[in-house]
């Protein structure tokens, strides 16, 4: 019980850490990968008390249909009774024992939250940035967003429609633009490939610049997979220590008539699974709520196996699924490329 309640105390102080009073730049943000042990049973005592003061406010809750005991909570962080962009958890629970907490949240903030931009001021700079031609798709509320930076700022955001759709965060004290990103998802396109049995399979892909990259946009989860390039050690990272992926690690092929078997099977393979829980069991994906998969494939070369094999067997002729490994704990599915025939 003592370590436990040390555990917790250490949580309150990371969450509870502000910087000197006057200065912009407020604490980062805090990522939450919790599954077993003390960690998830702390971070459990702490989401019940925010949601008890009001700290975090429950968005959604859901069952499982097949596992009726399964409860999964989407919970949204609050400062002063303002929503935090981005800061949610996710948490999982069984007969209402938490089985694992996922997300991120802020520590405590000392920004202001009554806004010097009146209601009827933003609207109009909402709809000055829409233009004549365009229109205003979602009213503008009122949130606190974190800046690449890692400054808070307290902001007003709406969806604006005009040449595209995009979603725009104006400042709330002085009504200047300081984010904005489009809403669209485009261009998602069909390659096609030869899997590892030379067989021809279609894969759901996007294009990004010049080059087609295994992004599926015509499934409603995150479906990538990543090419680890013959480098264990960069497949180890990011698989065991949540090491960031990054666009330039996506599998990729210049003219969409791809050649890597591995990319091809892989790729194709989790769409297909995810298709197989949709039409067989009415699901979407693993866990009903459309999870990301990820997929790391080329951890080492075939041609590199006889030498790595020692100490590489596991990333050489296995395939396997983490659930709680990768980047933020969003689950890695892992494919060995084998030894040479």
């Amino acid at each position: 019980m003592r370590r436990m309640t040390a555990v917790v105390a250490v949580i309150a102080a990371t969450l509870a850490v502000s910087l000197v009073k006057g200065r912009a730049q407020q604490p980062s943000s805090v990522q939450i990968s919790a599954t077993t042990g003390n960690e998830l049973r702390s971070w459990d005592g702490w989401v019940t008390q925010a949601l008890r003061t009001g700290e975090l406010r429950a968005m959604r809750v859901d069952r499982d249909p097949l596992l009726p005991a399964r409860e999964i909570e989407r919970l949204q962080q609050y400062h002063n009774g303002v929503p935090i962009w981005g800061a949610q958890i996710v948490r999982d629970s069984a007969n209402g024992v938490a089985q694992s907490i996922f997300g991120q949240v802020s520590p405590t903030l000392t920004i202001g939250t009554v806004p010097a931009m009146q209601a009827d001021a933003i609207s109009a700079r909402f709809a000055a940035l829409a233009g004549a031609d365009g229109k205003v798709l979602r009213a503008p509320s009122l949130t606190i967003l974190r800046l690449a930076s890692g400054e808070y700022r307290l902001a007003y955001n709406a969806v604006v429609a005009n040449k595209g759709v995009f979603r725009v965060f104006l400042d709330a004290q002085t009504g200047s633009e300081l984010v904005r990103y489009s809403e669209i998802q485009t261009q998602s396109a069909v390659g096609t490939g030869h899997g590892t049995i030379g067989d021809t399979k279609k894969m759901s892909v996007s294009k990004q610049g010049s080059v087609y990259v295994a992004d599926d946009l015509m499934r409603p989860p995150l479906l990538r997979t990543y090419d680890m390039r013959g480098d264990p050690w960069h497949a180890y990272l990011v698989h065991d220590f949540g090491f960031p992926l990054f666009t330039s690690d996506l599998a990729s092929d210049t003219d969409n008539d791809w050649t890597d078997s591995a990319a091809v099977d892989a790729h194709a393979y989790i769409g297909w699974t995810y298709d197989y829980y949709f039409k067989r069991f009415g699901r979407r994906g693993l866990d009903d709520h459309d999870r990301p998969v990820i997929a790391l494939i080329n951890p080492v070369l075939q041609k590199d196996a006889a030498v790595m094999f020692a100490e590489w067997s596991d990333y050489i002729v296995n395939a396997s699924w983490c659930g709680v490994c990768g980047p933020a704990g969003v689950g890695v599915m892992l494919f060995g490329n084998g030894i040479p025939p």
